[in-house]
């Protein structure tokens, strides 16, 4: 379990507290060497974990860790930010503030019907959140990355690192890649020690940087059980004539991806343009191994242009249309050694600059990544959450070439006079 910064918002929202960036850092790093190292969470409990914290949520959940789940993660996080700004001049006094004469004794009346207001909320919300996780383990496989290998780029930021907690958190071995050392000792103070996970170094703006990297740490592509290539660079305020960021960007969106899915199949079946058999010519143990999984996240902005974007959404066109090709030829090979899942999500939270009606449109990466290992489990081709958004493209995109042209033109605001300044800095151009 780890906290994301708008889950410590929420908690200090609901503690009344005024959250504090510093205070956040060293909740982090006690989540990282304590909360980590405790049990493994299973049943509801840990379907508890992998909810999202707003302050709505935090109301039943107090309750649930208090009196039934004493050891679950989330109470020692609630204890530690507690802990933390009873510790800070402002925190203490702002949790400790009272009013005086009969005031204290009207707290304890209000507090008290706050208590019981929150028992009355968190029954029916249990018990309809018990009812889904019921429905979930029924019909949904779980931990199916357990003792599996799994390649995630540009974990240390958005997309890319929720889903290195995901996998984690699902019993697989993680090989992640970054950019920056900086951003691998930032990252590290997120993780406990006993975190089973190998981050690598990979500047994916130069070719060939993925398959080095591996190459380097020794990772053979008969290792590797699932790749997800998630990430991507956008360069805002950019115009799609600039050779030297278009370039860059077909680099990490889409070369990339071309060249560790060469790699990745080296050891396996030679891809040639046959005619399809029936399997007469392959053995027992062939038909039944297990298959490698390569997910390519592209976009739904692959079905349009965009200004001032650099070249972004074409790189992701053409990253969406080679996985199919690639998908193409591997149907016409007997024994297909390679499963290509493509996704295409709407907007959601990243680094990558997002304005205008953008913000508005926008879902969260966690769920996003939730949708990714879902397909996962069910060996699904192509996904794009959320499914409104990818309607809502659709319709745009059917709706004309002048339509398009000016709907997107004024979704994308303030063009500033230097169109070839980049919002978007190098150190975080693999934070999808």
């Amino acid at each position: 379990m780890w906290v994301r910064e708008k889950d410590y918002e929420e908690i200090c929202a609901y503690l009344g507290v005024t959250p504090n960036p510093d205070l956040y850092r060293k909740l982090v790093r006690y989540v990282a060497d304590r909360c980590n190292v405790e049990r493994e969470q299973r049943g509801f409990s840990a379907y508890l974990s992998d909810l999202r914290l707003s302050r709505s949520r935090l109301v039943p959940l107090d309750l649930l860790t208090r009196f039934i789940f004493p050891d679950h993660p989330l109470r020692r996080i609630l204890n530690a930010v507690i802990a933390l700004h009873e510790c800070n001049d402002l925190g203490y006094r702002q949790m400790a503030a009272a009013g005086p004469g009969w005031f204290p004794i009207l707290t304890l009346v209000r507090e008290g019907g706050r208590f019981l207001l929150s028992l009355l909320i968190t029954i029916p919300w249990s018990a309809w959140h018990y009812s889904v996780y019921k429905l979930e383990k029924a019909w949904q496989s779980k931990d199916t990355l357990r003792g599996k290998r799994v390649l995630i780029t540009g974990v240390n930021g958005g997309l890319g690192k929720e889903l290195l907690f995901h996998c984690l958190r699902q019993g697989a071995h993680v090989i992640g890649t970054l950019r920056t050392e900086a951003s691998r000792q930032e990252l590290e103070r997120c993780l406990p020690v006993s975190a089973s996970v190998t981050l690598l170094l990979a500047d994916l703006a130069r070719a060939d940087a993925l398959v080095s990297a591996l190459e380097r740490a020794g990772i053979l592509p008969d290792a590797l059980d699932v790749a997800i290539l998630c990430a991507g660079t956008k360069y805002d305020e950019t115009s799609v004539l600039d050779m030297g960021k278009l370039r860059e960007t077909f680099q990490v969106n889409l070369f990339s991806a071309v060249e560790f899915a060469g790699w990745f199949l080296a050891d396996t079946q030679r891809i040639a343009p046959t005619v399809p058999t029936q399997g007469i010519n392959s053995s027992p143990a062939d038909r039944f191994r297990p298959r490698k999984r390569l997910v390519l996240v592209s976009s739904m902005g692959r079905w349009h242009g965009m200004p001032w974007t650099g070249g972004y959404n074409a790189s992701k066109a053409g990253l969406s249309i080679w996985s199919e090709s690639l998908e193409q030829e591997l149907a016409g090979t007997d024994g297909s050694p390679l499963e290509v899942l493509i996704v295409e999500p709407g907007i959601f939270e990243s680094r990558m600059p997002v304005r205008g009606l953008g913000r508005l449109l926008s879902i969260s990466s966690d769920r996003v990544a939730r949708h990714i290992l879902q397909a996962l489990a069910k060996g699904k081709r192509i996904i794009r959450p959320p499914l409104w958004f990818a309607l809502l493209t659709w319709a745009i995109c059917l709706g004309g070439r002048s339509l398009r042209c000016r709907f997107f033109r004024k979704a994308v605001r303030g063009r500033g006079d230097d169109v070839g300044r980049c919002e978007t800095s190098l150190s975080d151009h693999q934070c999808r």
